[in-house]
């Protein structure tokens, strides 16, 4: 395949929106994820994690 049957290939893909709620929807579905009260979730196990920024996070989910 070279490049210019790629790109077609591509823009015939249906673009998926990234805004939260579609993320949450695929998340349930797809994967039959479910959100986690973060009260439920001590706090030094997502402050202590460097892959968490607690500035910008919204839910857990798993």
């Amino acid at each position: 395949m070279d490049y210019k049957e790629l790109n077609s290939k591509y823009k015939k893909i249906a673009k998926l929106s990234n805004d939260k709620k579609n993320i949450e929807k695929i998340l349930m579905d797809k994967y039959k994820a479910f959100e986690i009260p973060l009260y439920s979730i001590d706090i030094e196990d997502y402050t202590n994690d460097d892959e968490v920024n607690e500035k910008i996070f919204i839910n857990y989910s798993t």
